[in-house]
């Protein structure tokens, strides 16, 4: 048995060098074939991981309602949900100047998702609850596409088949069950773009470089935050140039800022001003960089106490995210993955840190999968379950807090 599932290993190990691990010899990716059933069955085992995860969302739904009396239809078209589904249904305005029902806070938001929608809203007679669905629809996929990528980097740092879908299903669960994950449930765009970040980051550790291009291009029309991708896709292109002179390698991060640049020309001819999303971001949020100077006033003694004495549920939100951002960091830094993981983790993190606005809320820390992926794979069982649980009671409350409206995810 034990040479069976070490010889599955070898050959579902990526070609891409992650740790300990030689690159092919020539290039070449290794085939999946030979566990063809099994990857079937860990794609299924995922979507169950996802849907057990819905049920705790659902409690905290559950609890709104029966606490605020709000209907299904007030609880999710909260915040961006709201958004997204104006500029599906409406586009975006010819002007980033304030106008009637601030249409012109639409332009703040990127433009893959709501197209996403489009074809959908032309067919549905309800439409919120049809940009619910394919925002769960694409929730359930990104806990499979993390699965997938959770397996192939844990037999690349030389776990066996059993121990590899077993770091899988333990990402997947964690990632699903964290507290910014109740946005898998509602009209967001994490669930479209963790699948393409996966996506990306496979791609990269196969050497699929056109398809890591694509993905990361796609990705970076989704969030802001997946600019990620681009520094990635620069480092995993310099890495296989210096190593094997692989220059078509460069078509990853050409590629990858593509849907970034199309948003802003498309704002060029639409509004007159690429710089809008810029604008309306600053004048309405607030948002801009200043290397997380508020994050540490805010984590002054006499602020935490002034805060959770409120109780200010957001703050206390900050302080959750934060929280996992220090374990996790520690247990990333003691796996030692690969460089491409390392750079693709600093670079997402830095969208919540430098931010003056975002800070390290849970939502915005899901893009930063590796984080997921190590404690899934190098926590203790024990220290592992005591983490699900409690992001699981936390998802609870962040659900409740969310659907009332004292917490923006």
């Amino acid at each position: 048995m034990r040479e069976e599932a070490a010889a599955g290993s070898a050959g579902s190990v990526a070609a891409y060098p992650l740790q300990r691990q030689p690159p092919a010899a020539g290039g070449a990716d290794f085939p999946d074939r030979p566990a063809t059933a099994a990857l079937w069955r860990l794609t299924w085992y995922a979507v169950l991981v996802y849907l057990a995860s819905r049920a705790v969302v659902a409690a905290g739904l559950l609890a709104a309602h029966l606490h605020s009396g709000l209907s299904w239809h007030l609880m999710v078209a909260k915040w961006d949900a709201h958004w997204y589904l104006a500029v599906a249904q409406d586009g975006y305005p010819a002007s980033a100047a304030p106008l009637p029902d601030n249409a012109e806070l639409r332009l703040a938001f990127f433009p893959l998702f709501p197209l996403l929608l489009r074809p959908v809203l032309a067919v549905a007679s309800d439409g919120l609850l049809a940009a619910t669905a394919v925002g769960a629809a694409l929730g359930a996929a990104a806990t499979v596409a993390m699965a997938h990528l959770s397996r192939v980097v844990a037999l690349a740092v030389g776990r066996d088949e059993a121990r590899a879908r077993r770091t899988a299903l333990r990402a997947a669960a964690l990632l699903t069950f964290f507290p910014g994950a109740v946005v898998l449930s509602l009209a967001y765009t994490e669930g479209l773009a963790i699948l393409l970040v996966a996506g990306c980051l496979y791609a990269l550790i196969r050497r699929r470089w056109l398809i890591a291009g694509f993905c990361a291009g796609l990705a970076t029309a989704t969030r802001p935050n997946a600019l990620a991708l681009v520094v990635a896709c620069a480092w995993a292109s310099y890495d296989a140039i210096r190593r094997r002179g692989e220059w078509r390698s460069l078509l990853a991060p050409m590629l990858a800022p593509v849907g970034f640049l199309a948003f802003l020309g498309y704002l060029q001819l639409h509004v007159g001003d690429w710089r809008a999303w810029h604008e309306v971001e600053a004048r309405a949020w607030h948002q801009g960089i200043d290397f997380s100077a508020r994050l540490l006033r805010l984590l002054a003694p006499d602020e935490i106490v002034d805060h959770i004495a409120k109780p200010d549920w957001q703050y206390l939100s900050v302080l959750v995210g934060l929280g996992f951002v220090l374990v996790a960091v520690v247990v990333l830094v003691r796996w030692r993955p690969s460089t491409l993981l390392v750079v693709y983790t600093v670079a997402a993190l830095s969208f919540c840190f430098l931010s003056s606005r975002v800070g390290p809320r849970p939502r915005m820390l899901m893009l930063a999968l590796p984080l997921f992926l190590a404690c899934a794979d190098r926590l203790p069982s024990a220290a592992y379950r005591v983490l699900l649980v409690t992001c699981a009671a936390l998802t609870v409350a962040m659900t409740y807090f969310v659907s009332t409206g004292r917490v923006i995810p």
